[in-house]
């Protein structure tokens, strides 16, 4: 164990180790959660110093950069911590805030890993409102990627890319790390808007690759009529006849990726 008069560094006991998991357990809100995990973990390291943290204030604040614990016990901590949200679907938020708030870590091979009681803590039901355009929506995204394996191949790179990152963000919509209670609305073509009961809300967003020429050093864009358009670092088409990347009677390819 270190000490020094602004910080601490050292392994908690198992007593202190029992007791936060035991105080985080116990939390009944997100917020209880946070205050039971940075004030469990301050009040057990600002002891050696001699202090509580009501000796902080906005004249003088706790600084989590001058204190460190093992990384196996930062590690179990916070998988306690992001458990219990759980409950709530807020495991996200409690991450981004013990990111800044827990002290810093550092590897110490000596010491044991916890092993704190970790419960599938995720209601039992997961209610999903998906409106009746965005039920269309799910129905054409999936025709689409179908579309494309059948003109493409399965094995090429165009169908392989779509599936996948439309099997991805269609199984994330069950997912209830942000809540049990998900709607699911249409976000344009071949998109959609999710709200989780968190308040997370993101868009999966269809990105049609560009139709390019694929000839060497020719910067030109194929629209679907046809029309040829350039990019403003590069404005000048070569004079030859284009060779777009993909047909334009063929379905789009792309990918859908999510925006929040």
């Amino acid at each position: 164990m270190t000490s020094t008069p602004t910080g601490v560094r050292r392994a908690l006991s198992d007593a202190e180790l029992a007791g936060l998991f035991d105080a985080i357990a116990a939390a009944t809100s997100t917020g209880d959660v946070l205050v039971a995990t940075i004030n469990g973990l301050y009040t057990a390291l600002l002891t050696d110093l001699g202090r509580t943290l009501d000796t902080f204030g906005p004249d003088q604040r706790l600084n989590p950069t001058e204190f460190a614990i093992p990384t196996s016990q930062w590690t179990a901590i916070a998988a306690a911590a992001t458990n219990r949200a759980d409950e709530w679907g807020t495991a996200m938020t409690i991450s981004i805030n013990l990111i800044n708030a827990m002290p810093s870590s550092y590897d110490d091979p000596t010491v044991p890993d916890p092993t704190p009681q970790l419960p599938d803590r995720r209601p039992a039901i997961h209610h999903l409102r998906v409106s009746r355009e965005a039920t269309d929506i799910i129905a054409a995204c999936t025709e689409h990627v179908t579309a494309l394996g059948h003109r493409f191949g399965l094995g090429s790179d165009i169908y392989q890319r779509a599936a996948t990152s439309w099997q991805w963000h269609l199984t994330r919509l069950f997912s209830m790390g942000s809540g049990a209670e998900t709607s699911i609305t249409a976000e344009g073509h071949l998109s959609l808007l999710v709200t989780n009961a968190s308040g997370f809300v993101y868009a999966v967003i269809f990105h049609r690759d560009p139709r390019v020429c694929t000839v060497a050093g020719c910067p030109a864009v194929i629209g679907d009529d046809g029309s040829v358009s350039t990019t403003p670092a590069r404005p000048v088409a070569a004079e030859h006849e284009h060779q777009p990347s993909y047909p334009s009677d063929a379905p789009t390819p792309g990918e859908w990726s999510a925006h929040s």
